[in-house]
């Protein structure tokens, strides 16, 4: 009985731990020296941005302006 307990809390842990994964919290404000990864999320003018691709120093914005091929809108929520 311990045993099957202890491994629908660990399947609920998991279960949980997946879907915060899917959610677009940006904790971070957007600063220029940092280098973004994909998968990144950021604060930028009140809306939360997600990166798809490595870069430095591009405001995220709406996609191919002003440069921009790193950020979007993150809209998981």
């Amino acid at each position: 009985m311990n045993i099957i307990f202890r491994f629908l809390l660990f399947l609920a842990f998991c279960i949980t731990s997946c879907k915060n994964q899917d959610t677009c919290t940006c904790s971070n404000a957007w600063e220029g020296q940092f280098l973004y990864y994909p998968g990144d999320r950021v604060s930028y003018h009140d809306t939360c941005w997600i990166a798809v691709g490595q870069g430095r120093d591009i405001k995220p914005g709406p996609w191919l302006v002003n440069g921009n091929d790193i950020w979007e809108i993150c809209e998981l929520d």
